[in-house]
């Protein structure tokens, strides 16, 4: 900036207790992104406050509120500047500081919008780590959700072990999304654990909704192939669904269920963000989610659902996925009897499609969920002022 200071900082957590821990890692940045300071929070106002006393207070916290302080006062004097020049509009918009708010809602100019974009995928990278070092720190976790994914489908398996009527595979399809998706339940409590945190950061500038979102988005995505691959592996060779899992049949099974596991997520993160406290998660949650699944299909043909209600069978995730797993289970499937793969998509209400069709639609549906859970993240809030 022309008249002020301008100063950026950033921080990443120690993974283990991101909530209680102070800032263990500082960058602050001066002019065109070259660091002025990187180390530990309790050394950084020796170094930037240049003689400002330090209370005797959470490092981090007195860091914050001195940075907030130097954000006022660069406003303060940007402001007074374009009042003795009277500039235009377009020029105080230019002139603004956006030291701490990389979204940069302020600024229009081409130039401030590419560093808002470099900005926001700093914060992106930043919070990625952040996540991972969070997983890092609570491996597990991670193991416990390994191995429940491991012992459900051994279950599953031997349930379903050497079955072949089509009306039971189907029954494999539809308990594997539903416990794939409720896997990500575990989101709702990890989000109110963190929620004051992503309050207190997000009102600082630090950062916006967007990267904080996707980061835990992209980490929980690749956590999920491991997990979601191990069971789709054990399930489909012990049921010995359709072609094996050697097989481009199982490949879209497994592809299936790790969108399943992201829209799960997303569906956990958007509740979480709509509600005030986590036992009201947990019961809007359970109400919402057997309404998505009531719906897919398998209880209520698509066919035979009344009318006024067909409006729920195009909303529902489930409707989509388990669709998309009968058609790659059961499509031109005949039997002698008369009643093999066909005859039950055709119950079903899923013999006027295709399965690529289908899954289009389903991955759409996935995405729409991670759009309404930003927002959600963006425009509600139970901050407490």
């Amino acid at each position: 900036h022309e008249d002020g200071l301008a100063r950026l900082v950033d921080g990443a957590h120690d993974g283990a207790a991101v909530a209680r821990e102070p800032l263990d890692r500082l960058n602050e940045i001066e002019g065109h992104g070259l660091p002025r300071y990187i180390g530990t929070p309790d050394q950084a106002m020796s170094v930037l406050g240049e003689g400002v006393a330090v209370p005797e207070r959470n490092p981090a916290e007195v860091l914050m509120e001195f940075v907030q302080e130097e954000n006022k006062k660069d406003l303060a004097r940007n402001n007074g500047a374009m009042s003795a020049t009277a500039a235009s509009s377009l020029a105080t918009s230019k002139a603004t500081p956006h030291h701490f708010n990389l979204d940069n809602r302020l600024t229009r100019d081409s130039d401030s919008k590419e560093i808002s974009y470099l900005a926001t995928g700093y914060h992106l990278y930043v919070h990625i780590t952040r996540n991972l070092l969070i997983m890092k720190n609570s491996k597990r976790a991670v193991m416990v959700a390994f191995m429940r994914n491991i012992l459900v489908a051994i279950w599953y398996g031997c349930v379903y072990f050497g079955q072949t009527t089509p009306h039971t595979l189907a029954s494999v399809c539809y308990f594997s999304q539903q416990f794939i998706c409720m896997s990500n339940l575990q989101a709702i409590p990890v989000f109110f654990s963190e929620r004051a945190l992503f309050y207190r950061e997000r009102s600082s500038g630090l950062y916006t909704e967007l990267p904080y979102f996707l980061a835990r988005v992209i980490v929980n995505a690749g956590t999920q192939v491991l997990l979601v691959s191990a069971y789709s592996i054990i399930v489909y060779s012990m049921v010995g669904l359709r072609d094996g899992v050697a097989s481009q049949r199982f490949v879209f099974f497994t592809g299936v269920m790790w969108f399943l596991s992201i829209a799960g997520y997303a569906f956990s993160n958007f509740i979480a963000a709509m509600t005030p406290n986590q036992q009201s998660a947990m019961n809007l949650y359970s109400a919402m989610f057997q309404f998505f699944m009531f719906f897919c299909g398998y209880s209520i043909p698509v066919s035979e659902v009344p009318t006024y209600w067909s409006w729920a069978t195009h909303i529902s995730f489930a409707r989509y996925s388990f669709e998309s797993l009968a058609l790659n289970e059961f499509a031109y499937e005949e039997d002698d009897d008369g009643v093999g793969g066909t005859y039950w998509l055709d119950y079903w209400g899923f013999n006027t499609t295709t399965k690529a069709k289908t899954f289009a639609w389903f991955v759409t549906s996935v995405a729409g969920f991670h759009v309404v859970a930003w927002a959600a993240m963006k425009y509600v809030s139970y901050e407490r002022r």
